[in-house]
């Protein structure tokens, strides 16, 4: 179904630079260190992991592989007038995407690292179940009730993000200097570059399927609706990034993949 199906490729498209920092855990003392202001170094590094985990994962601290991604019973509520869960699917598609800057600002009055990146083609697809009024849609002529369960899928041809992430450099208690990020403070924005198709079955408008007119409805004004309703699904996408940020930060310390001493800049 194409809302939460957007939620998941925001989510993934969020979540793939975190994760592929999560598996260096694995092995900190082979990684291979950039000099933090070497934007290429850090960017080819982050993107031979994205390809690593797409090809094999890192089960032994719960990462599996990503492409595709599964998904299980992934819940979003829309302006607390439509759920949609989507119960079983997949996201395929994440290799694909690039990252096409990265950089650290150190010298900023507030440090925070830049990412950008771009992703070809994202697919969703899998067996949805909704739920709600038809007050998301008002002036459509869509008024009873919506619901349904059956199977959906979106494609997005070439979605890119920007996010702006915030950090403090910390020293813990083993002497060592770690990234702490500052999560309130994330900024983001995304753009799609091409465009979107959604397809689904059996969603019905009170007793009459309705199908077919609102998958057309969905196509034909796909860029309005992202517009209107994409900032909702970031930021409940974000939310779960957090978990992954901290889980690295907290772990590996900044020795284990920056070559310089960050010692002047703790804060």
């Amino acid at each position: 179904m194409p809302a939460i199906q957007f939620v998941l490729i925001i989510r993934h498209f969020c979540n793939f630079i975190i994760i592929i920092c999560i598996c260096l855990k694995i092995s900190v003392d082979t990684l291979n260190k950039c000099s933090i202001k070497d934007d290429e170094c850090m960017k080819t590094f982050y993107q031979s992991l994205i390809q690593k985990l797409g090809e094999n994962g890192a089960p032994e601290i719960g990462i599996y592989k990503i492409e595709p991604i599964k998904i299980t019973d992934s819940t979003v509520s829309i302006l607390g007038v439509l759920n949609i869960t989507l119960i079983d699917g997949e996201v395929a598609g994440i290799t694909s995407c690039k990252i096409t800057h990265f950089s650290y600002h150190l010298e900023d009055s507030i440090k925070k690292a830049s990412i950008r990146t771009l992703c070809d083609r994202l697919i969703i697809r899998g067996h949805y179940q909704m739920e709600g009024t038809g007050a998301l849609f008002k002036g459509t002529g869509i008024e009873n009730n919506i619901h349904g369960k059956g199977n959906g899928k979106i494609e997005i041809d070439k979605i890119e993000v920007h996010l702006e992430k915030p950090f403090r450099l910390v020293k813990h208690d083993d002497g060592d200097i770690y990234f702490k990020p500052q999560i309130e403070e994330t900024t983001y924005n995304f753009n799609i570059l091409g465009k979107a198709a959604f397809d689904a079955d059996n969603i019905m408008i009170g007793e009459n399927n309705a199908t077919k007119d609102l998958v057309k409805f969905v196509n034909e004004n796909w860029k309005t609706l992202m517009e209107t309703f994409g900032k909702h699904f970031f930021d409940k996408a974000v939310d779960l990034v957090h978990i992954f940020t901290n889980k690295f930060f907290d772990n590996v310390a900044a020795k284990n993949f920056v070559l310089e001493d960050l010692s002047s800049y703790v804060n």
